[in-house]
């Protein structure tokens, strides 16, 4: 109960799901010191405590009462042309406006977290503090006069280490997750260029892992082409392992030969665990984009900033009219027995319904 008194009287908290979300973090570092969970009784008064005297006190608001940003289809368009004709931002090069143009797309057509795409690890804290409070504790001998830690232990720690440090790639898209291939059409017998590209680092992946695959293939408007947008990147990069791939043109002019259906663009082995946007050599990280997006949705003439979820919003509710329900769960990365969409992703904006107006019935009536 101090510690949420303190929270809510030192720093600037609005709503009580941001209260109760610092007390959930309060509880998973006391497990972490204290080897063992709060009391469950303790648990339950410190949650009346909370709804009936802090929540009055400080005034603090349900979530979602004010309405969460939604990015629809034209909100996308729109972003992306100002992103390209019109934004006379500071850049340091066009590779970050190119990175912004493919970061759009891949949220709008996925619904994917902004943390599957860019860096969207906490740094820890250079004060010494995050050792003290989470080393691993393995690695000491029970035994003074041992300086060495056993083999069986060292062994756990690099098995519980090898999605951190030995991992050796950050927590972001990286050229191995893409496959780029160019596909015969079954129906016209054409070849086209096709992309799958797999989502690992969703949100709660170290516990409940969930990767997804979304495929993409070539649209009619080349400001929505998420293709093209990797295939200059990875020219940018020279990440195509095939020497002669060093132009726009020959990276179109690649054809299935004969009897073959699909031939795939191979990334160089090492650029496979390299993240595909970066700035210089430095993987794009969260605040990065957020305070670009929020930058170019201002002057592109938005009342309120745009934030990354908001496309993830807007592909959650069309997927809500236009697949089942398992469908848009799974590219969400939902569990359906926690109805996360009807609680959070639901869009409170009603669209208009498309029917024949009254006077159009009459004239042909007339």
């Amino acid at each position: 109960m101090d510690f949420l008194l303190h929270i809510c009287e030192t720093y600037r908290i609005k709503s009580l799901g941001t209260s109760w979300e610092y007390y959930r973090q309060y509880k998973q570092l006391y497990a972490s010191v204290n080897g063992r969970h709060i009391d469950t009784n303790d648990n339950k008064e410190i949650l009346k405590w909370h709804d009936a005297t802090l929540v009055p006190h400080f005034k603090l608001r349900p979530p979602n009462v004010d309405g969460k940003p939604v990015v629809n289809s034209d909100g996308v368009f729109a972003l992306l042309v100002f992103n390209i004709a019109y934004d006379d931002g500071i850049f340091a090069s066009e590779r970050q406006r190119i990175n912004l143009l493919g970061i759009y797309q891949a949220l709008a057509y996925t619904g994917a977290r902004p943390g599957e795409l860019v860096d969207n690890e906490t740094p820890k804290p250079s004060d010494g503090s995050w050792e003290d409070l989470f080393a691993s504790k393995c690695s000491t001998s029970s035994n003074e006069d041992n300086n060495h830690a056993p083999d069986e232990f060292q062994l756990l720690e690099n098995i519980l280490a090898r999605e951190t440090t030995d991992r050796g790639r950050p927590k972001a898209l990286c050229y191995e997750d893409i496959r780029l291939m160019v596909v015969r059409h079954p129906e016209t017998g054409q070849d086209m260029f096709s992309m799958a590209v797999k989502f690992i680092h969703h949100k709660g992946m170290d516990n409940n892992p969930k990767p997804t695959i979304f495929w993409f293939t070539m649209t009619r408007k080349l400001i929505f082409n998420f293709i093209n947008v990797i295939i200059c990147l990875a020219l940018c990069d020279d990440a195509f392992d095939a020497p002669s791939l060093t132009t726009v043109r020959r990276v179109f002019q690649v054809k299935n030969a004969g009897p073959v259906k699909c031939t795939t663009l191979r990334w160089k082995k090492e650029w496979l665990k390299r993240p595909v946007f970066r700035v210089g050599d430095e993987v794009v990280r969260y605040h990065k984009l957020r305070d670009d997006l929020k930058r170019q949705s201002l002057d592109m003439g938005n009342e309120e900033p745009i934030t990354p979820k908001a496309f993830r919003r807007g592909n959650a509710n069309v997927m809500n009219r236009k697949a089942p329900d398992a469908v848009r769960d799974q590219a969400l990365r939902h569990d359906p027995k926690w109805a996360t969409f009807n609680s959070a992703y639901i869009n409170e904006n009603i669209e208009l319904i498309h029917r024949t107006p009254f006077w159009t019935s009459q004239q042909k009536t007339l």
